[in-house]
């Protein structure tokens, strides 16, 4: 038989694990949709850059740090507002699917400027 206290416990962890998922939620984000996208997009470039220029494992985190900085300096922003805004917005799907949706269309621009200009 389960100790009563024991079920007591769990029920109290999971309530307020449940009333801090619920306030974190309500955070609204400190960056816009249009801008969050952009953020995204240069990662995701940089992210790339990584991978195709073969950084060692052991330098990844480092240098995704100092990508991640360099990206709230040039939007005037902090790391840790990056990430709040990022927490939430995974948490609401259709705005998450309009950021995604606003990288696509500013990544596919630059793919295809990228390829007049080789073009020419």
């Amino acid at each position: 038989m389960v100790n009563r206290n024991v079920i007591l416990m769990l029920l109290a962890i999971a309530t307020i694990a449940m009333m801090c998922s619920k306030k974190k939620q309500q955070i609204k984000p400190e960056i816009n949709k249009e801008t969050m996208a952009d953020i995204l997009l240069e990662l995701n470039i940089a992210e790339q850059g990584l991978v195709n220029l073969s950084v060692p494992s052991y330098q990844l985190d480092w240098q995704r740090k100092e990508d991640l900085n360099a990206l709230a300096k040039k939007y005037k922003v902090s790391d840790s507002m990056i990430m709040q805004s990022y927490e939430y917005y995974v948490t609401q799907p259709q705005l998450f699917y309009d950021i995604l949706s606003i990288a696509i269309e500013k990544s596919e621009k630059i793919i295809n400027q990228d390829s007049i200009t080789h073009a020419n």
